[in-house]
């Protein structure tokens, strides 16, 4: 059995790690959203199952804690599988702590994360068109709001500095807005073309 694999296999902790990701979200919803407690709910689960499909067809639902100590093991005894994964992400910034933490997540943890996001960017966009900009516009704006994480190598969408970040920094991103204020964030980063730029700024000038 290599780094990359652990067995299947339904447990506790997944059911435990899904009540929690539930409350959660319900929560956030409620607060964010003005929604009921049981409209968030509804849709958080329905968010839940369709994570762990996505999740199921990927072949990395099995994955959760631990996982990523293992993918960091296998990089520092130079396994050239775990060196070619965590490469990219390394060559953007990226620290083994930073990859292993977001790794150590489970599977459903780390789907539910993106769902949100792209959430939160969705309902910013469509505001913004509502207050009279153009989508390219509001496109710009949300860029400036929130970071944006994938692929660094992906320039179908962003180029340059405003590429996604891997998504193994995000960790160490909101932990970092949250010691400097979210809003001396965003006065900073309006001087860079996007969240993302400003990120790349801060890690390469060493304060990130």
């Amino acid at each position: 059995m290599g780094p990359f694999d652990r067995p299947g296999g339904r447990t506790d902790s997944d059911s435990f790690i899904e009540g929690q990701l539930l409350s959660l979200y319900t929560q956030l919803f409620c607060a964010d959203f003005g929604m009921t407690k049981n409209e968030a709910r509804e849709m958080v689960l329905s968010a839940i199952v369709v994570c762990k499909k996505i999740g199921e067809q990927a072949g990395t639902a099995h994955l959760g804690p631990g996982h990523g100590s293992a993918i960091r093991r296998a990089a520092e005894e130079g396994d050239q599988n775990a060196l070619q994964f965590v490469g990219v992400a390394i060559d953007e910034g990226a620290t083994l702590d930073d990859i292993e933490e977001f790794w150590n997540l489970h599977d459903v943890q780390r789907r539910m994360v993106t769902w949100s996001e792209k959430l939160f960017r969705t309902a910013a966009m469509e505001a913004f068109v509502a207050d009279g900009h153009s989508e390219e516009e509001a496109n710009i704006k949300v860029r400036m709001m929130y970071p944006m994480y994938g692929d660094p190598r992906d320039t179908s969408i962003a180029t340059g500095a405003n590429r996604p970040l891997p998504p193994a920094l995000r960790a160490r991103v909101d932990r970092y807005r949250e010691i400097h204020g979210a809003e001396a964030i965003a006065q900073r980063a309006r001087h860079y073309s996007s969240y993302n730029a400003f990120v790349r700024a801060e890690i390469e000038t060493g304060r990130l």
